[in-house]
């Protein structure tokens, strides 16, 4: 049956194909009926395709009926196309290939998706652009993507600035962070580095890199900054521990005329980690309420740490976490933290039991805040039940989990314990190593 489509393209005759017409239709009623068994969505139009007086098939209603497929959730129909398309040879019509390539990838199927890539007839730019970003969410490493990049330079599919934003953001690993350099200066050679999607990536890479001079450079490259630009080169200077910097480009993004969003805020806040901060943070949370952004979890979250560091108490925190309407994890550990860093160590404990009764896990985060409170916990069987949950919940794992119980053990003098803790980890570092080593005389 489906010899009789492969057969209506070439017709020479209007009779002949007239002829094949009627198999033509009951075909794509038979598709339509595999469609529906899997997922009933009657507006899939197979039954729409039709012949032309070229006596070839509309082939561009494959890409309707595939989006069709791919925004119900029909998987089984996208394949049915797939078969369809393979009899038909069809060796054109790019943007259907793509189309089923987003298909496979959408359902997980990375496997059938490199299958369908290495087989296609053509492949282009979107082609490419699509496999290195599945690969990059899938955790491929940095050379898997460095071949698909030689792969595309072979077949001139001229990158753009979507491919190279894959690339350099896939550039994580100790060999692969050279490869960023290289990827730089393929964006310079194609004239994409100043574009704010691709230089973006860059800034953000160099960043991650703790290169804040490099990031730097690479912002200033950009010729039309926009908010995403901002936020990554303002969050970038933070977590490179440059308040200076940061505060600069919030001001210069300020003189700028462009508007800044709760990311922003969010960063420029982080900078506020000393008392003597306390005034530019205030400043910062006025901002957030006459721009009406305190609806946010993450800018109050960012408000709570910040009060918790910059003022004495935790009076503002508390108020800050009691408007918030559905506080995270995230909310519960900056509240944990905060009293901790304030010595309350019966409120933190009595925090960290609210939490849990209102149904709110643990993370590695929230385990490492709450840690150092049961080691200010004269209470032997209050340390074991925290330490019962450490490995129940999965984190036993974490090295920041185990160093606090390292330093909880040690704080109740249960020297052994820490020792036991110290030898079962997997790997250690330099806050392991000096801590064991400060309780060798002890022991």
């Amino acid at each position: 049956m489906l010899r009789v489509l492969a057969k209506l393209h070439i017709c020479k005759l209007t009779r002949e194909s007239h002829r094949y017409h009627h198999f033509c239709r009951y075909l794509l009623w038979c598709l339509r009926t595999v469609s529906s068994l899997t997922n009933p969505v009657e507006r899939i139009p197979f039954e729409k395709l039709e012949t032309i007086d070229d006596h070839s098939i509309k082939f561009h209603q494959f890409r309707q009926i595939l989006q069709e497929c791919t925004s119900a959730g029909d998987l089984l129909s996208g394949m049915s196309v797939h078969t369809h398309l393979v009899k038909l040879n069809i060796n054109g019509f790019i943007m259907i290939w793509n189309k089923l390539l987003s298909l496979y990838l959408k359902f997980g199927h990375i496997h059938y998706a490199h299958q369908l890539f290495d087989t296609m007839p053509r492949r282009d730019v979107v082609t490419f652009n699509t496999m290195i970003s599945a690969s990059v969410r899938h955790d491929y490493d940095a050379f898997e993507l460095l071949h698909l990049f030689s792969k595309m330079k072979k077949e001139d599919a001229k990158p753009n600035h979507i491919t190279f934003s894959g690339l350099i953001g896939a550039c994580n690993g100790l060999i692969a962070l050279r490869l960023r350099e290289v990827f730089h200066a393929q964006t310079v050679h194609c004239g994409l580095s100043s574009n704010a999607f691709g230089g973006s990536s860059l800034v953000d890479g160099y960043a991650k890199q703790m290169r804040l001079e490099d990031a730097i450079r690479a912002f200033d490259e950009i010729i039309e900054l926009d908010l995403v630009s901002w936020n990554i080169m303002i969050d970038g200077c933070v977590r490179n521990n440059s308040k200076e910097h940061a505060v600069r480009m919030f001001l210069q993004m300020l003189k700028g005329n462009a508007r800044f969003d709760g990311f922003t805020l969010t960063s420029i806040v982080k900078t506020c980690s000393k008392p003597g901060d306390l005034k530019h943070g205030m400043q910062l949370h006025g901002c957030a309420i006459k721009l009406g952004l305190t609806h946010e979890t993450p800018i109050h979250n960012s408000l709570i740490t910040m009060y918790s560091k910059c003022e004495k108490g935790m009076e503002s925190p508390i108020k800050i976490f009691g408007s918030i309407s559905e506080p995270n994890i995230i909310s519960w550990t900056a509240m944990i933290s905060g009293f901790v860093e304030n010595e309350q160590s019966e409120e933190a404990h009595a925090f960290y039991k609210e939490m849990l009764r209102s149904g709110v896990r643990e993370n590695d985060f929230s385990l490492s805040s709450i840690l150092p409170v049961y080691g200010n916990l004269a209470n032997l069987d209050q340390w074991k039940q925290i330490h019962a949950r450490v490995i129940k919940s999965w984190f036993g794992l974490d090295l920041s989990v185990n160093n606090a119980l390292i330093d909880m053990y040690s704080k109740c003098g249960s020297l052994e314990d820490a020792h036991l803790v110290f030898m079962k980890m997997e790997k250690h570092d330099v806050v392991s190593c000096t801590t064991m080593i400060e309780l060798r005389p002890a022991w």
